[in-house]
């Protein structure tokens, strides 16, 4: 399970590797190589007094700086990563989820087409 922050929106650095079973520097070295991309799912870097203002939480003075990454950033991580049993299972989640909404889509689709012609049957037999 992932550990989000208070706000239950964000995770830290640390939380997305051990979430996936990795080093926090493959993470590190993951966002840095793809970092336009992960930005555009809302990951940020903000300063401790920021980060500390905005939850509540102290953190070490060594801390100058704050990764967040919001759930869609994570699982953009996901996609990115290789060598995590994790990362595969969300990949494979991302894709069942992909071919639900696929299938929905259709149904609603036939549906529609369904509806057209009952209305038309229902129109041409005077009841509707």
């Amino acid at each position: 399970m992932l550990a989000t922050l208070p706000d239950d929106m964000h995770v830290m650095t640390e939380s997305v590797a051990a979430f996936y079973g990795v080093p926090k520097e493959t993470v590190r070295t993951l966002v840095r190589n793809n970092r336009d991309e992960i930005e555009a799912d809302g990951y940020r870097v903000v300063t401790r007094s920021a980060f500390e203002e905005s939850f509540q939480t102290k953190l070490p003075s060594s801390a100058s700086t704050i990764a967040l990454f919001p759930r869609r950033a994570v699982l953009r991580v996901g996609m990115l990563l290789r060598d995590s049993g994790v990362a595969r299972q969300v990949r494979d989640y991302l894709l069942a989820v992909e071919e639900v909404a696929c299938d929905a889509a259709e149904f609603c689709r036939r549906a529609e087409r369904g509806l057209g012609v009952g209305i038309r049957e229902g129109q041409a037999n005077g009841i509707v």
